[in-house]
């Protein structure tokens, strides 16, 4: 999901942005981001 700050404007993209967010996560069980660094 992405909101256009172009069309909607800063507080109305962060607005939307903030409404379409879960309540939580989920757990990682794959470790996926484990071996991204530098």
């Amino acid at each position: 999901i992405g909101f256009s700050i172009r069309e909607l404007g800063a507080e109305e993209a962060l607005r939307r942005a903030v409404a379409a967010k879960p309540e939580k996560g989920s757990v990682n069980h794959i470790n996926g981001f484990y071996n991204i660094g530098g």
